[in-house]
């Protein structure tokens, strides 16, 4: 997760949420989702916004079309469909491994994400 100190602005892109951002992170490199809004389009009627990918450091060649494939497929494949359940058990528990989707092991919790 990224989250940028609101009191420190850095001119970078703005990450895509507000609260959490997408991002493949490597032990020296990062690549997190950014949008933005159009010069054009603050003239519209309606609101449009721009997504992008920013990587940084020295495999962000490899992770940021890595991330913008994953967008790609969630926008074709599964942005009509249901959102993600969240379900969160104790570190000891034995959640049933999720058909699809996966279970996020943390030292004291286990966050299992699943997809219908």
């Amino acid at each position: 997760m990224i989250w940028q100190d609101p009191k420190r602005d850095c001119d970078l892109p703005t990450p895509a949420m507000r609260w959490y951002c997408p991002v493949l992170i490597t032990a020296d490199s990062f690549a997190y989702l950014a949008v933005r809004e159009p010069l054009q389009a603050q003239e519209a009627p309606e609101r449009r916004w721009e997504f992008g990918v920013c990587g940084y450091g020295p495999a962000a060649a490899e992770l940021a079309p890595t991330l913008h494939d994953h967008v790609q497929v969630w926008d074709r494949d599964w942005r009509t469909h249901p959102a993600p359940t969240f379900t969160l058990h104790p570190a000891d528990a034995h959640p049933p491994a999720p058909a699809v989707g996966r279970i996020f092991y943390k030292r004291h919790t286990q966050l299992a994400m699943t997809w219908r």
